[in-house]
């Protein structure tokens, strides 16, 4: 019984534990799901901001200006504006790239909790399995264990009538012995009495 208990503790312990882990592991791809949305969302706004760039900065120096006729200024403000927008994406992209590993990380140590959790149910189906055949057997020992007990009783109340009339059997037969006994003496005395009066009969 005593091993019972700390084995029902011990998996009620590695279950709580990995429940908590499962627990902790969807909160933290709650957290990510969301920045995943906004890097994706971001980095397409961020492509979609320089093709505009372009698209209107080309625009404008076709409509104004010739374009041999574009300020080395507005040249190399646009080349800044455009590599800042390009290193933006890039980090985003680095974000993206990494909240993405992590989450591969998070769901391969889920499918791997998971897949315990899942082992640890079949044992715990295999031992509730265990524990009924063992309570029906236990019962059927148990009631087995009441009609012996009962037969007992019966036997031994058998018995002790048996014995009771066994001894007044016995009492019985004494007491016929006694008197078998008696008679005789009283025979053998009647015997002598009647050949003493036969020998006073020959002598007269």
């Amino acid at each position: 019984m005593l091993e019972a208990g700390t084995s029902s503790t011990t998996t009620t312990t590695n279950s709580q534990y990995r429940d908590e882990i499962l627990k902790r592991l969807e909160q933290r791809n709650n957290l990510i799901q969301p920045f995943v949305a906004i890097f994706n969302n971001y980095s397409s706004m961020a492509e979609e901001l320089v093709k505009v760039k372009l698209m209107q900065n080309t625009r404008n120096i076709t409509q104004n200006v010739d374009v041999s006729e574009v300020s080395s200024f507005e040249m190399q403000a646009m080349k800044e504006e455009l590599a800042s927008v390009y290193k933006l994406k890039s980090r985003n992209d680095q974000a993206l790239i990494d909240a993405n590993r992590k989450l591969t990380e998070s769901e391969g140590r889920l499918a791997k909790v998971t897949e315990e959790r899942d082992k640890l149910v079949a044992d715990k189906t295999k031992l509730f399995t265990r524990l009924a055949e063992l309570e029906c057997s236990l019962k059927k020992v148990t009631e087995e264990k009441l009609s012996l007990y009962d037969e007992w009783l019966a036997l031994n109340a058998m018995l002790k009538v048996k014995t009771e009339e066994l001894t007044t059997m016995k009492n019985e037969q004494l007491r016929l012995i006694n008197k078998v006994r008696e008679l005789n003496e009283q025979r053998a005395s009647y015997m002598n009495n009647e050949v003493s009066i036969q020998e006073e009969l020959v002598l007269s």
